[in-house]
């Protein structure tokens, strides 16, 4: 879903002007639209449909529906290798509506968006976010950081989108196109100015932001993952690299402790500002602008001190691991960026707490030592090895890891999590996580082909059933981690259907009945 910006109105001769349209059917070029969407279900009365290819079917497909639902005006693709498929409607009796065709059409729906909403990026400083890992937990901190500072903040993400900290659930770190200007349009309307966003690689790929003006770009990190989709990490990489080479951002926050981020630096070093957890000068020469170290962990937060320019602070924080560091340097310094002073803000770190579902610790007030819960997201390869090594130092008794891989989703990951899982934990169950319409025990076998002692593993498919054993055996001074479901609350099984699984309601309960 998308938020509800005010109703815009444009007569589809100037909203089409510049876009060399041509009508197929009723020509009617001062019909009035009130707004723009690509999918039928949100069509409200008096919306232009924008048919286009999806990823599994064409807007075509719905076109019953999107009258039905009263549509005003059709928007058809139209390229080179069209195969005819737009005439065989066009003349269909129940279309009396005007019908547009324009070519390469889904290249545009980013700049036509942007022109029916008023350019709304334009007039707001808008902080985009993308890696593989830490762009929610970055975007919350961002977020934070504003508030502190008694500024709003529009956010948008993988948790929801929306003024923080209320926002809604889409269901997509980055929504469609004609949606992220939708979302902009309302912050700006709402009278917000400042925006931090999640740009997702796919979304990257497929021209999602398309239109958008940022103000700052922020690269995370990359590693392993949606190999599903990407043909290699290369491919991956260029995808990510897109959001600093082919949009003019004014900032680019980069994290040279990441290989791809170092190349990425090397590119556009005269243009970026960079952070390092591992030191402020490289072995290869480059000195990080913002530099961080842990110098004190424990299980209620860890100290951390920045260091920009000559001024270093110590803080003591909410967060846990060397994660949350680098995420916190990489919110730090785009603040820093936007034109807060170092000083000022580093000290609000302080009060700095993680997203939902990262490293969230779950609490019972029992007045005695029970096992130490820790949720978290981690679902690639780097997530879940970073994760586990934040909390070995932290532990004193035993670290056990309750993970599954998701169904119909990159396959190679996963012998890859079960040896990294078995490498830094102590006590291993493998269940299920969102197995989709591939079956769970074939989804589970491909992670055991990364364990070498199969026989250490405690194999529970029912997730529910596989928190439980973990916190029932775990004993008081063990930390269990349960990995991969982070925020969600659904376990996502054939065809898309979500059961609800919420796995906190479920790791309290435990903790409670824990001898």
């Amino acid at each position: 879903m998308s938020l509800s910006a005010k109703t815009y109105r444009w007569a589809c001769q100037d909203l089409l002007d510049g876009f060399d349209a041509v009508c197929l059917a009723s020509d009617m070029r001062d019909c009035e639209v009130t707004g723009i969407v690509s999918d039928s279900r949100q069509i409200s009365p008096g919306d232009m449909f924008v048919m286009i290819q999806g990823f599994m079917t064409h807007g075509m497909c719905y076109i019953r529906e999107a009258l039905a639902r009263g549509a005003k005006a059709i928007l058809c693709d139209f390229d080179d290798s069209s195969d005819g498929r737009h005439e065989s409607f066009v003349d269909h009796e129940e279309i009396h509506i005007p019908i547009f065709r324009v070519r390469n059409l889904k290249k545009k729906v980013g700049m036509l968006a942007n022109k029916f909403f008023s350019s709304p990026s334009s007039d707001l400083s808008v902080i985009g976010v993308t890696g593989t890992n830490g762009k929610s937990s970055c975007a919350f901190f961002i977020a934070q950081l504003f508030l502190s500072l008694k500024k709003r903040c529009g956010i948008s993400g993988t948790l929801g989108v929306g003024e923080y900290p209320d926002m809604e659930e889409t269901g997509y770190t980055t929504p469609d196109v004609i949606s992220v200007h939708r979302n902009l349009a309302w912050f700006r309307d709402q009278g917000i100015q400042d925006v931090v966003m999640e740009v997702s690689s796919h979304a990257l790929d497929q021209g999602r932001v398309q239109g958008v003006e940022f103000e700052t770009a922020i690269f995370t990190n990359l590693s392993h993952d949606h190999q599903d989709y990407h043909a290699s990490l290369e491919d991956y990489f260029k995808s990510k690299s897109r959001l600093f080479l082919e949009y003019p951002a004014k900032n680019h926050i980069i994290n040279i402790d990441d290989d791809f981020g170092r190349r990425l630096y090397d590119d556009l070093h005269e243009h970026a500002l960079s952070f390092s957890c591992r030191g402020r000068e490289r072995s290869d020469g480059i000195v990080a602008d913002l530099y961080a170290r842990r110098i004190n962990s424990c299980i209620n937060g860890d100290d951390f001190e920045f260091s920009f320019r000559g001024v270093t602070r110590t803080v003591k924080t909410n967060l846990i691991g060397y994660v949350s560091m680098s995420n916190t340097a990489a919110s730090l310094l785009a603040m820093i960026a936007e034109g807060y002073p170092f000083e000022d803000l580093v000290e609000r770190v302080t009060c700095l707490q993680p997203p939902p579902g990262r490293l969230e610790q779950v609490n019972v007030d029992t007045g005695d030592n029970r096992p130490i819960v820790m949720i978290d997201f981690a679902h690639t390869p780097a997530a879940l090895q970073a994760v586990l090594k934040d909390l070995r130092p932290i532990c004193r008794g035993k670290l056990w890891c309750v993970f599954g891989c998701g169904g119909e989703r990159d396959q190679d990951k996963r012998p890859i999590m079960g040896g990294i899982a078995e490498q830094y934990a102590d006590r291993l169950v493998i269940t299920s996580d969102n197995p989709r319409g591939e079956n769970p025990e074939d989804i589970i076998e491909d992670i055991l082909k990364g364990i070498s002692d199969r026989e250490s593993c405690h194999v529970i498919p029912d997730r529910i059933e596989a928190v439980r054993y973990a916190i029932s055996h775990a004993h008081e001074d063990d930390i269990v981690l349960l990995a991969g479901k982070g925020h969600e609350t659904y376990q996502i099984v054939k065809e898309g259907e979500r059961i609800p699984l919420n796995e906190r309601k479920v790791a309290k309960e435990a903790l409670y009945e824990w001898r």
